[in-house]
């Protein structure tokens, strides 16, 4: 995992082994676009061993052993063009007191989450370079502040964890949660306790040792390689090895104490995640104690798993099936009951989310808006949309006055299916048409964004409406333009949707004003909608064949339960490639029926297929909404009752979802 933000140049991302690796490929670059220039380098770290381990990469990286100089410890610089500098001798010596804001063209700073102290403060406001580069496993800074500000509140590349082990960047971990009549820690809640974890391990013939904040550095480098030796077994510390440390060939981490912190979480976790010769995994024993009520169980968790859209109450009772590939977690019984009794009681829960609406201000030192409350906590909009409106929160906390309008009761049902919008272009259109609701003449409109009147309609009120003269869409509109509360949330909704769009969408060309874009998130209704469909409210099946547009629709979701699906309809439906869709037709389908004759001579007669998927039937919010992959052309099929037939998608599958929608792929 690595943050990484380019400013004001290019944004190039490289795969790479290590955060100093992408960053030494990334200068590279920025030389060879800049040749003749000085393309002068400052590296900032705060230990000598990362500042000499990534000297060595930036000269391996760049073929050149003369590369660079270190300035830290007893290392004296010949000169400052291209320097691997501590943050401690940065500020001893005062270097941005004596060279000019533009001296350094290319300014890297590991660790970044730390740029909020002082001691990184002085150089990062002084110095002004083309690209500032900053690098970290844990982009949440430990006092809950943001470090976006230094990078136009925008992360220009990232790999999660979960990412980074799916490509074998990192290794796989199993991860086993017990409860605390075991004795048994890594990480230490005191010297105390490390001193008499190492002796008690000893006793037991297990070799180990204790380190904290006073021990030297030569004890702690003895230690280190002595553990790489296999001379000791564990070694147990108190507030070191989080970060800036380095053992391979660690392949067990034991947690005891609840860390109230995401970062030292990660931190600590990520001591044992580096691969190595014969590692096969990492594993990790957490002791799940009695923590404090407040303990964040949810945001632990949460951060192990895979870009799921299930709740970690949902991973936790069905095995964490979205865990990154190779790696297991499971808990014991008593273990499991703990942590599902505090998430219901955390912020997932009503009481949870009311205690930390009413004390965030005091807690955070942050206005309380929808959108930091969800950056802070790090939570998924949905956990509060499935139930609740925000605004309604508010007042049940005590930090709003109450209110009564009309359209609150609809649009808080509504907000688990708004929350889902990723279309620019529709929200550019609700955001201009909302704050001015009775002033709209619909039926003046352009076709196009009349259909997105109707999507917007359907999703709040669950009904077509092609008409918008028709009393009870007057009515219903009405009440929405006199309910301020709840329209400003529903706009505030909008527009925190819109900064959070990641992905490139294009509208689908499909021969008419279709407002559906490509690669964006839609349910069923909106979908049909768009397509004019006036019976979408009968829609329940899978396929939807829409004769006055001349076009099939497939409402694929991946992973069938046996729960939710009857034998006939658990289709074989997977990404064979980026462009090829391996689609199974329902079973009453014949390839010399009316039916399978129209998917294979479909380009031959005009009509055309149009592909909308989704990983599961549901998520945090209720029922889950599909991605739109867009229009796809016959290839071949096999078989028949069902047909297995392969699309050519129009638009390749973006990485995204590449790996959700290959899934099934044995």
């Amino acid at each position: 995992m690595y943050f990484i933000k380019y400013k004001p140049v290019n944004n190039l991302t490289h795969a790479g082994t290590g955060k100093t690796v992408i960053a030494a490929f990334d200068y590279r670059n920025f030389r060879k676009k800049h040749p003749g220039e000085a393309c002068r380098l400052l590296f900032v770290a705060h230990r000598e061993e990362i500042l000499t381990q990534s000297r060595d990469t930036f000269q391996g990286v760049l073929r050149d052993l003369n590369f660079g100089e270190l300035f830290v410890g007893n290392y004296v610089p010949e000169n400052l063009d291209h320097l691997f500098i501590s943050v401690q001798t940065m500020n001893s010596q005062k270097l941005y007191e004596k060279l000019n804001p533009d001296y350094y063209d290319f300014i890297i700073v590991d660790e970044f989450h730390h740029a909020s102290a002082p001691t990184y403060q002085r150089f990062l406001n002084y110095f002004k370079p083309k690209i500032l580069l900053g690098l970290t496993a844990t982009p949440e800074r430990m006092d809950g502040a943001s470090i976006l500000d230094y990078f136009d509140n925008r992360i220009a590349a990232e790999i999660r964890l979960p990412e980074a082990i799916d490509r074998k960047l990192l290794s796989p971990f199993q991860y086993f949660g017990v409860t605390d009549t075991v004795k048994g820690l890594g990480f230490c809640v005191s010297k105390e306790h490390a001193h008499f974890m190492a002796e008690q391990f000893n006793e037991a013939g297990i070799a180990s040792i204790s380190l904290v904040g006073e021990s030297k550095d030569e004890e702690r480098k003895t230690a280190k390689d002595r553990l790489v030796k296999g001379e000791l077994r564990f070694i147990f510390v108190v507030d070191i090895y989080n970060e800036g440390v380095d053992i391979p060939e660690v392949n067990t981490v034991l947690f005891l104490r609840p860390t109230e912190s995401l970062t030292i979480f990660l931190q600590q976790l990520g001591r044992g995640l580096r691969i190595a010769p014969e590692k096969d995994c990492l594993t990790v024993l957490d002791f799940i104690g009695q923590a404090n009520k407040r303990y964040n169980f949810e945001e632990k968790f949460r951060a192990l798993l895979a870009n799921t859209k299930h709740s970690v109450d949902y991973e936790l009772k069905h095995g964490f099936v979205s865990a990154p590939k190779g790696c297991y977690v499971q808990f014991e019984k008593k273990a499991q009951e703990y942590i599902l009794d505090n998430i219901r009681a955390s912020y997932s829960g009503k009481r949870g989310l009311i205690s930390r609406i009413e004390s965030f201000e005091e807690d955070t030192g942050k206005e309380l808006t929808f959108a930091n409350f969800i950056a802070h906590y790090h939570m998924d909009a949905r956990e509060i949309y499935g139930k609740f409106s925000f605004a309604r929160l508010m007042v049940w906390a005590g930090v709003r006055e109450d209110f009564n309008e009309p359209a609150e009761e609809a649009l808080t049902k509504a907000f688990s299916r708004i929350v889902a919008i990723d279309s620019r272009r529709w929200i550019e259109f609700l955001l201009d048409v909302l704050p001015r609701l009775m002033e709209v003449r619909f039926a003046e409109l352009p076709a196009v964004q009349l259909r997105m009147m109707r999507m917007f309609y359907i999703t709040v009120w669950q009904k077509y409406m092609a008409d918008f003269d028709n009393e009870e869409a007057l009515q219903n509109l009405m009440d929405l333009a006199d309910s301020p509360v709840m329209l400003a949330e529903l706009i505030d909704l909008l527009q925190y949707r819109y900064d959070q769009i990641d992905l490139v969408d294009e509208p689908m060309d499909i021969g008419f004003d279709c407002p559906l874009d490509v690669h964006c998130t839609y349910t069923a209704r909106q979908i049909l909608t768009a397509f004019d469909d006036e019976k979408v409210m009968s829609f329940r099946e899978g396929v939807k064949w829409l004769p006055a547009k001349n076009t099939d629709v497939f409402f694929i979701t991946l992973n069938k339960s046996d729960k939710d699906y009857s034998p006939t309809t658990m289709y074989n439906d997977y990404s064979i490639s980026e462009i090829l869709f391996h689609w199974q037709s329902q079973s009453t389908t014949s390839d010399n029926s009316p039916t399978g004759q129209r998917y294979i001579h479909h380009k031959e007669r005009g009509s055309k297929v149009v592909i909308c998927v989704r990983e599961f039937k549901n998520d945090a919010a209720g029922a889950a909404p599909y991605s739109l992959l867009g229009l796809c052309d016959f290839v071949k099929y096999e078989g028949s009752r069902p047909m297995n037939i392969t699309w050519k998608l129009e638009r390749a599958i973006p990485a995204k979802y590449l790996r959700k929608t290959g899934k099934l792929v044995v």
